[in-house]
């Protein structure tokens, strides 16, 4: 197994033992200098001590089984907005909130994510202020056509 996949493998086990998902895993660098970036979350939001505990557990058996020779940094934190959505419990914990996907064929649709099933997402569209709202309506976007998705930061 190579590094990379034995790292990951680690993270996520540790996560789900600290009741967390991974929800992404870059490394990144070369032999002489390596800097792991392990994001995690849950349906409820991670803190900043669930992150702490992670990273220490993960750096242990890092360092325990001699994994990265030479200097690296580990980074372990929850995603950030720009982070894309990318398992179904993401989209629960954000109904409510402003979504854009990119879907299938260079599509874009934007609106507050409504409802989540095991096949699709519906989005209420926003429409522009002062028009005919031909967008302001309830779309229905199975997740086979999403390509991405990303919360809006949201001002109202």
């Amino acid at each position: 197994m190579q590094l990379k996949e034995k790292i990951a493998e680690l993270a996520t086990k540790i996560a789900a033992q600290n009741n967390c998902q991974l929800v992404d895993f870059q490394l990144k660098g070369n032999s002489e200098q390596r800097k792991l970036v392990v994001l995690v979350d849950n349906e409820t939001g991670i803190g900043i001590d669930e992150c702490a505990i992670i990273s220490r557990e993960l750096a242990d058996i890092i360092e325990t089984e001699n994994l990265i020779e030479n200097a690296y940094t580990l980074e372990v934190s929850s995603p950030g907005i720009d982070v894309p959505l990318t398992q179904k419990w993401q989209y629960e914990k954000n109904i409510g909130r402003l979504l854009k996907v990119f879907m299938v064929g260079d599509v874009e649709k934007e609106g507050k994510l409504t409802i989540v099933t095991d096949e699709s997402i519906t989005i209420e569209g926003q429409g522009k202020p002062g028009k005919v709202k031909k967008e302001d309506k309830v779309i229905l976007i199975n997740f086979d056509q999403i390509k991405e998705s990303k919360v809006q930061v949201s001002f109202n």
